[in-house]
């Protein structure tokens, strides 16, 4: 009896932990980048519309709230990934290096 409740237990607990890890996997909305430019009009803005990142949507490499798109400030300002599962998707040979092992160990 006391082993069918700890696996009861432990299977609702995965099965929780499985859905907010599908829950923090889901893509975000597009944004409407035009709408970012009026606060970020210099370097972000060259970086969204020319070269590699003209075709990227802001939500690939932040965390956007839907706050921060209706009322920008301090306090909802969005998240930046700088991890090789947001940066090394595209940027493969410059995060090659950093997850050689060879690169970190003799």
């Amino acid at each position: 009896m006391q082993n069918t409740i700890i696996k009861s237990i432990v299977s609702l607990g995965l099965s929780c932990l499985s859905l907010s890890v599908l829950a923090a996997a889901a893509p975000q909305q597009p944004v409407d980048k035009n709408q970012c430019f009026g606060c970020h009009a210099t370097a972000i803005k060259t970086l969204s519309t020319r070269g590699a990142h003209k075709n990227v949507n802001c939500v690939s490499c932040h965390d956007i709230s839907p706050e921060h798109v209706k009322a920008p400030s301090r306090d909802n300002r969005p998240t930046t990934h700088f991890e090789y599962a947001a940066c090394g998707q595209c940027h493969t040979e410059q995060h090659k290096d950093i997850m050689d092992p060879k690169y970190h160990y003799e």
